[in-house]
């Protein structure tokens, strides 16, 4: 499976991150980082969306993004290229999370509603 997000709330891609657990979390929020001082929530998007999880790796690459004011950081397994799009979706009304999906090179990829999911209420954590 392929996703993509709209390059508007994507903030910066980090290739290797240390991850700091947060006991008493949801399983999906694989803990925090430290970016420059300003802690950060990492999301396991697989967890997140309940995709199967393939080999765990070492190396955590994260994209930051930027919604609504809220900043999280993705955990993802690569990025495999950026490109624009037209957008002609093949299948509209999809799930929440998702916006659409399209075609490109062959390959089907599913576009990621950003601004449903980080607002989605089990992402904030108010009692600790």
């Amino acid at each position: 499976d392929f996703y993509c997000i709209a390059l508007d709330y994507v903030k910066e891609v980090l290739k290797d991150t240390v991850i700091t657990n947060v006991p008493g979390t949801p399983t999906f929020i694989e803990g925090i980082m430290n970016l420059r001082g300003d802690y950060i929530t990492v999301i396991n998007l697989k967890k997140f969306l309940s995709l199967p999880e393939m080999q765990i790796s070492d190396k955590k690459p994260v994209v930051i993004i930027k919604c609504n004011e809220l900043k999280l950081a993705l955990l993802i397994d690569k990025i495999n290229e950026l490109f624009e799009f037209q957008d002609t979706s093949v299948n509209e009304g999809l799930e929440n999370y998702y916006l659409n999906e399209f075609i490109y090179n062959k390959t089907l990829y599913t576009v990621l509603n950003i601004e449903n999911i980080s607002s989605d209420k089990r992402i904030i954590i108010t009692d600790m």
